[in-house]
């Protein structure tokens, strides 16, 4: 979790998970103010409203990491509504 917005701590948690490297989309739920300032310097992250998510984003990219919330988010606008 990046607690503080800080880059730093968001490349530790990408080492951590081994991901450092690795052309990266994030989903999030809301606009994570944090979420986006610690990765917006680093190349290949990409943080994207789940709601706003398109079929492109979720396709190009190596790694697809999901906040939990942003799952329900995105199955509802993925649904089709008859």
């Amino acid at each position: 979790a990046v607690n503080n917005g800080k880059t730093k701590e968001f490349i530790e948690v990408l080492n951590a998970l081994s991901l450092s490297g690795k052309k990266l989309t994030i989903l999030v739920a809301a606009d994570n103010e944090k979420v986006f300032l610690a990765a917006r310097n680093i190349p290949n992250i990409y943080v994207v409203e789940a709601r706003s998510a398109s079929t492109y984003d979720l396709l190009d990219c190596e790694v697809l990491l999901f906040e939990k919330a942003a799952i329900a988010l995105l199955s509802d606008s993925l649904m089709v509504k008859s």
